[in-house]
């Protein structure tokens, strides 16, 4: 199955282009975003080969992470079948035994149906092509607003392109086995409103004391 679904998503260049091109197009728009704002933490990992910055590597775990608001979703299709992106990404790829850098032109992207998907992943908006990506039956109903995952499935790098690092380098996965997609929204913090509680307890308590002396008095 996951061979069929290799073959099924490895389109021709030009079709990615033109794919890619209508996110280009969709991030100048500014399409309508959801309105409430929560931070989302985007990561997809693989075991791959390729190069980080001059330095080769071989069968090594590679991580892409992005830090994100869901108000940055632009909606380039609508569901059903629909294409979504998040350029207001700050992306980090970091390669086990080699080091980190920046992503700085990069976007995540989801797409619900056929040519590219279900898929979710990374995508280099200037190159108009995929950095890193997930294919797997789950997102296609997905949008990026919200948490989902982790979910595995084929990947589908480019090792036909490098991608700039924030240090003037470059990207590229010239291999790479199944890939994981996760998104997770970060919870409320346990206990953080406990010191108001307290100072409130302290008001009350300090007036029903006063109450008591007055009654007394």
């Amino acid at each position: 199955m996951a061979g069929v679904m290799h073959r099924e998503r490895r389109l021709s260049s030009r079709s990615q282009v033109l794919a890619f091109s209508v996110l280009a197009a969709a991030m100048g728009l500014g399409f309508a975003a959801p309105a409430h704002a929560v931070p989302i933490e985007y990561m997809e990992t693989a075991t791959g080969s390729g190069t980080l910055n001059g330095t080769a590597f071989t069968n090594d775990l590679i991580t892409i992470t992005a830090f994100a608001d869901t108000t940055g979703v632009i909606t380039v299709m609508p569901a059903p079948g629909g294409f979504f992106v998040n350029p207001g990404v700050v992306a980090t790829v970091t390669v086990s035994g080699v080091g980190s850098d920046t992503l700085p032109i990069s976007v995540v992207f989801a797409m619900q149906a056929p040519p590219l998907g279900p898929s979710a992943g990374f995508a280099d908006p200037v190159q108009n092509a995929a950095i890193l990506d997930t294919g797997d039956s789950a997102f296609s109903t997905y949008a990026l607003d919200a948490a989902i995952g982790p979910i595995t499935g084929p990947s589908f790098p480019r090792p036909d392109l490098t991608f700039a690092t924030g240090s003037g380098g470059s990207f590229q996965i010239l291999s790479a086995g199944d890939s994981t997609f996760t998104a997770s929204v970060p919870g409320p913090v346990v206990g953080a409103g406990l010191p108001a509680l307290i100072l409130a307890s302290g008001a009350l308590l300090a007036l029903a004391r006063r109450r008591r002396r007055q009654q007394t008095a």
